[in-house]
């Protein structure tokens, strides 16, 4: 697998399933090593939950990165707002 993760494992199916023969005069059906592509469906699964709690956890650092620069911004106005009246009561 070149790849990793989830996309790397459906990618890997994908593949098993493109080489996988035709069924003689069945059309689409396609004979499947099936024990290849559950052993890959559970790969799925088990991978699955991992990168489900880091992105999780990518958007919570995301958001308090958020937050933190939102409150230094509006601390920063209000120092500026502050400075500029004390200029102008000068």
């Amino acid at each position: 697998m070149d790849e990793t993760g989830v996309l790397g494992l459906i990618e890997e199916l994908s593949i098993l399933l493109e080489d996988s023969k035709p069924v003689f005069g069945k059309g689409n059906l396609r004979q499947v090593d099936i024990a290849a592509a559950f052993e890959i469906m559970d790969e799925i699964r088990d991978t699955f939950p991992g990168e489900f709690a880091q992105a999780r956890q990518i958007v919570r650092e995301r958001q308090s990165l958020i937050d933190d620069a939102e409150a230094e911004s509006a601390r920063l106005i209000e120092d500026a707002r502050s400075q500029a009246m004390t200029i102008a009561s000068e």
